[in-house]
């Protein structure tokens, strides 16, 4: 705010001359080369930051304790690390268009709509998981459902903690 108030007054009565509008550029021009030097210093700090996350994820991953489904928690005297092993599902169309006609030719189509919902894109029922498995399909319509997901990891994530 301190700086935002040392800037000068662009509301003018009056056309800024020639001088004023060199003034102006000037200043422009030192605050955008500070802000790029800082922007710079960042990036330099953040390289060794990320590394250093990367190697505390390894070493959370190695000796850390299950804390949730899919997280990990390595605790210290007055911090604890906690690292985040997510992943996305997502759902393969071409797969699920696959799975339709199977379930058609195996007699079993209404098994789809209890699974899936359409919507220009299918997307997983909630509870779709547990119902497959009552659903007493055969094998191969149950692998044929299985490749309907497309499975990405993400990123691990680091917490650092204060107890």
């Amino acid at each position: 705010m301190a700086a935002a108030a040392a800037l000068p007054n662009l509301i003018w009565d009056h056309c800024p001359s020639p001088a004023e509008v060199d003034e102006l550029a000037l200043e422009f021009s030192l605050l955008q080369l500070k802000a790029r030097e800082a922007y710079r210093i960042a990036e330099e700090l953040e390289r060794p930051r990320e590394a250093f996350e990367e190697r505390l994820i390894l070493v959370v991953e190695e000796w850390g304790s299950p804390h949730a489904t899919k997280s990990k928690l390595l605790a210290g005297s007055s911090s604890e690390l906690l690292a985040t092993f997510g992943s996305t599902r997502s759902i393969d169309a071409a797969a699920v268009e696959g799975f339709r006609l199977a379930l058609q030719k195996a007699g079993r189509a209404r098994v789809l709509k209890k699974l899936f919902e359409e919507c220009v894109s299918w997307r997983l029922v909630d509870g779709a998981d547990a119902l497959i498995r009552r659903e007493q399909i055969s094998d191969a319509l149950a692998a044929q459902f299985a490749r309907c997901f497309v499975e990405k990891p993400r990123a691990p994530s680091l917490k650092v903690r204060v107890k």
